[in-house]
């Protein structure tokens, strides 16, 4: 078990502002029966305050929503591949606040980057 504190972005990615967060509830996520899907939540810390939509997140096609400046995320994978991101997200195209985000598998060959403007921390609070 991973203790809640630790830093995994630093052991997942290779610059400080972009991570794959398919990889992370991959390597690092809680199987949850009774179907062994993965699960994790993570709290993002911006090392820079700013007027900008710095957090945000990307599948194959588009950036798919923005979370807000120093918030936190529950990421859960399906056995099927479908990714589900919950947490304070907003869509920017309808200028509102989204309960979720479902990435199908077929939507993330490349992974799906959480990526900012500035340096970021992400911390497990959940596993």
């Amino acid at each position: 078990m991973i203790d809640p504190q630790t830093i995994i972005k630093s052991q997942v990615a290779d610059d400080k502002f972009q991570v794959d967060l398919n990889e992370i509830v991959e390597k690092y996520g809680t199987v949850m029966p009774p179907y062994g899907d993965k699960t994790i939540t993570l709290q993002i810390y911006n090392q820079v305050a700013s007027d900008d939509n710095i957090n945000a997140i990307y599948d194959d096609s588009d950036t798919i929503g923005y979370v807000f400046i120093n918030g936190s995320i529950t990421i859960t994978k399906n056995s099927d591949g479908t990714v589900y991101i919950q947490g304070m997200i907003w869509n920017l195209s309808d200028n509102l606040l989204i309960n979720h985000i479902e990435v199908p598998s077929e939507s993330y060959e490349n992974g799906i980057l959480l990526t900012s403007y500035y340096a970021f921390d992400l911390y497990v609070i959940r596993i």
